[in-house]
């Protein structure tokens, strides 16, 4: 008798276990109001705004992404009506309007182009408590993940080992963080009296661990005197387009995709800091 009230005390006891398990997992499941804020990808220039519709049942989510051609500073602008699906979790639009603003020197705003379509775009929390939207109709479903505003700490730390000074030959290529992504420089001295430069802006792309280029990338040549001095400058165009990884030995991959001008060059690191230890920054935690 008392060997079968042990086992059904241990078979309670492993049922209590499983119960509560189920219910700690319940509690760490997210709901729709984990869903609502501000959040920021890596590089500070996409936002997402998630807040209740005001027409009734559902959610607003409000992409932006910082642009700058140049000149002018703007963004491009996705927003998507959603409803929370309580069975998978997950935000799910069933509407998109997509546009391009401008923002002008007074701090007002204008949006235009702006195109009303349908969508089967979705937004989801990773394993680590980060943010994912994906739209796979328009190719934004390429791992661009989010964290809350208020955790953002600037440079991307998976990203600092790409600050510094590298050198090739004759080509230097400088890479600097602005607050709102990279700024890649690269310097090619054809000889004492030519030199050209590329200008990129880039953003980080946390799944190919690689510096993307906006689209304006600018090449300008230069040309100099006997004495050192700047005799001209021509800017041959402002529409390139890069991407800079790191090889096996950590040497600097820099792909042109305008002239393919960066073919076989490896960049050695002479200044900037090394890899990072961490792959988030201290302040994130991961909410689930």
């Amino acid at each position: 008798m008392n060997n079968i009230k042990k086992i059904i005390s241990i078979t309670a006891i492993a049922a209590l276990c499983v119960c509560s398990m189920a219910i700690a997992d319940e509690k760490a499941a997210p709901t729709a109001d984990d869903y609502l804020g501000r959040w920021v990808d890596l590089n500070g220039i996409r936002h997402i705004d998630i807040r209740p519709r005001d027409e009734g049942d559902g959610y607003i989510a409000n992409v932006t992404m910082d642009t700058f051609d140049g000149e002018n500073y703007g963004y491009d602008i996705w927003g998507y009506g959603c409803v929370y699906d309580g069975e998978s979790r997950t935000l799910k639009s069933f509407s998109r309007i997509t546009g391009v603003g401008k923002s002008e020197a007074e701090g007002e705003e204008e949006i235009t182009g702006i195109d009303h379509d349908f969508s089967g775009a979705q937004f989801f929390f990773d394993e680590a408590g980060s943010l994912v939207w994906s739209d796979e109709t328009m190719g934004l479903d390429d791992g661009m993940v989010f964290h809350p505003e208020e955790t953002y700490t600037g440079v991307p730390v998976e990203a600092a080992a790409f600050e510094g000074s590298w050198q090739c030959d004759r080509a230097i290529a400088d890479i600097v963080w602005e607050e709102e992504g990279f700024r890649v420089n690269i310097s090619w001295g054809s000889s004492a009296w030519e030199n050209t430069e590329w200008e990129y802006s880039c953003f980080y792309h946390s799944e190919d661990n690689t510096l993307v280029s906006m689209p304006f990338g600018i090449r300008t040549e230069y040309v100099y005197d006997d004495n050192g001095e700047q005799v001209s400058a021509k800017e041959v165009y402002r529409d390139g387009c890069a991407a800079f990884s790191r090889d096996a030995d950590g040497c600097l991959v820099w792909k042109d995709e305008k002239e393919n001008a960066g073919n076989g060059m490896r960049f050695v690191k002479t200044s900037g800091p090394d890899d990072p230890e961490q792959w988030l920054p201290d302040a994130f935690i991961p909410m689930f």
